[in-house]
This record gives structure tokens, C-alpha cells and sequence, in this order.
């Protein structure tokens, strides 16, 4: 039995703040997107309609993957392969040109900075509050505090980072090119949350 018994490593403290950080982001989210679809339902009284993801989560969807295909690709390349077709995985399944590709990789590679900058930060708040509770342990008797009001307000400013890019990604590409790359997200990512 033993045989089978594989040594394990503890994590340090800086990948377990990384993965403590990276769930509670991806908690938020799905929060987010389960009230969305919790209120949209309500209102519809009981009928059993489903309804998109909001714009700026499919965007971010969409940036996010385009940002791990190039990540990819810059890997192949260091190894020496070819990472053409990785790199453009995006820009083919999207139609778009390479004018319009480099509108595209710039639009989501300013959104995801802008959204690393609020989730670092948002990151040293939920380490700040974590600390008042050594192990991460709340002492019996006493109410978890609530969500820190600046972390709902960089939620917002997040969704809105998200907002701001869909309409840069508006502005460089016209409104006919943006209905084609709207619809290809719409069909992409918004309609696969149900």
C-alpha cells in the first residue's frame, strides 16, 4: 500500500493566498452570474427561461481565452514550434482581419490589466481582513464580518472594466464589425450559461 502513497508538499503561503484569491474571484463570479439569473427569473414569474450570461462576464470569457491562447503560443515558441494556428484561434473562429485582430488583442489585453490591478488589490484586502483571524478561524460567538464595502465597490469597477472594453473593442472595429464579433460571443459564450 504504501507503494501507492505519494509525498506531499504543503503549499506555501503565497500559493495558498494565490489560490485563496483565485476561488474566492471565481466564487464572486459565479455568485454574480447565479443572482443575475435568480432575479431575471423572478421577474419572469415561473416561466422556465434561461437568459444570457451579462455582456461584461461573456467578455470577459472571450479576453480571458484569447489571452490563454497567446500565452500558448508564446510557450510553443519557446520550444521552438510553430504558433500560428494557436495564435489565431480567436481571430479565425471571430472572421477577423489582421487589422482587425490587433484591435481585438489590444482592447483585451488593456481589460485584463486593468482587471489584475483591481484583483490584486482586492487580493491585499481579503489577506488585511483574513489576518484578523489567525488559522482563518472566527472565534465561537462571534458573526463573520461583512463583505468589506470597498470589495463590492471594486466588483462594480470590475464588471465595469469589462463594459469599457466591449465598447473600445466597439469604437476600433465600427458598428457592423462589432454586431459580427457581438454575435459570435453571444453564440460563443452568453448562450452556453444555461
Amino acid at each position: 500500500m504504501g507503494d501507492f502513497q505519494k509525498e506531499s508538499t504543503p503549499m506555501s503561503t503565497k500559493q495558498a493566498t494565490i489560490f485563496l484569491s483565485a476561488l474566492a474571484l471565481f466564487i464572486g463570479l459565479l455568485t454574480s452570474i447565479s443572482l443575475t439569473f435568480k432575479g431575471q427569473a423572478q421577474n419572469n414569474g415561473s416561466a422556465q427561461q434561461h437568459s444570457p450570461l451579462p455582456g461584461h462576464v461573456a467578455y470577459e470569457f472571450l479576453f480571458r481565452r484569447h489571452e490563454f491562447y497567446k500565452r500558448k503560443a508564446e510557450e510553443l515558441e519557446r520550444q521552438g514550434k510553430n504558433s500560428e494556428t494557436v495564435r489565431s484561434i480567436i481571430k479565425d473562429e471571430a472572421k477577423l482581419d489582421d487589422e482587425q485582430a490587433a484591435a481585438f488583442d489590444e482592447a483585451a489585453s488593456a481589460c485584463l490589466r486593468e482587471a489584475k490591478e483591481l484583483d490584486d488589490r482586492a487580493e491585499q484586502i481579503i489577506k488585511d481582513a483574513r489576518s484578523r483571524y489567525p488559522q482563518g478561524r472566527i472565534p465561537p460567538g462571534e458573526t463573520p464580518p461583512p463583505v468589506p464595502q470597498e470589495l463590492l465597490d471594486m466588483q462594480q469597477q470590475r464588471d465595469d472594466v469589462f463594459q469599457r472594453g466591449r465598447a473600445r473593442l466597439q469604437a476600433a472595429l465600427g458598428d457592423e464589425k462589432f454586431q459580427q464579433i457581438d454575435e459570435f460571443v453571444k453564440s460563443k459564450f452568453s448562450n452556453k450559461a444555461r
